[in-house]
């Protein structure tokens, strides 16, 4: 009796949803309203290519769209992020990540961005080294793995910024 009790209570509640429409309540799609700020994610097909090679020599903030990435990621911080990216490092590639760093020149020690992206996963974090501390920013929620050579990496950074 408390099985089809469960099971009618499931039914109910099942046939009670109704999926969610994209529209806003003018009967207007949703999508267009809110499509600049989701505008999908560029595919990151071949961006390993650029190791070796400083994002600005490869173009790799245009070639892959990421500028508006990192403008919802940062925030308010973006603004520093742009006048600071003067000197940046090599890109390195390793699994399924690349990754490298930029900061405002001649004092890297003062604003460095660490920035990682998940190949796979299509996803970006960045890590900002300012006074003594880190901040990260994990676009959508994810947190990138840090592999035992991208953990080194992170820690070089990390002990450089803190040996001011």
């Amino acid at each position: 009796m408390i099985k089809i009790f469960n099971l009618a209570m499931i039914l109910l509640l099942i046939s009670g949803c109704k999926p969610k429409s994209n529209t806003d309540e003018a009967g207007n799609p949703a999508a267009d309203i809110k499509q600049e700020l989701a505008a999908p994610k560029k595919e990151l097909k071949n961006i390993e290519a650029a190791q070796g090679k400083t994002p600005t020599e490869t173009k790799l903030f245009d070639t892959y769209a990421l500028m508006p990435r990192f403008e919802k990621l940062l925030g308010k911080e973006f603004d520093t992020f742009k006048a600071d990216w003067n000197t940046e490092s090599p890109v390195e590639y390793d699994g399924e990540v690349v990754y490298f760093y930029g900061c405002k020149k001649d004092n890297c020690k003062e604003n460095r961005y660490l920035i990682l992206i998940d190949v796979t996963l299509n996803t970006i974090n960045i890590y900002n080294f300012k006074g003594g501390s880190v901040r990260a920013y994990e676009e959508d929620k994810n947190v990138i793995g840090l592999n035992d050579k991208v953990a080194d990496y992170f820690d070089k950074i990390n002990k450089e910024q803190k040996d001011q």
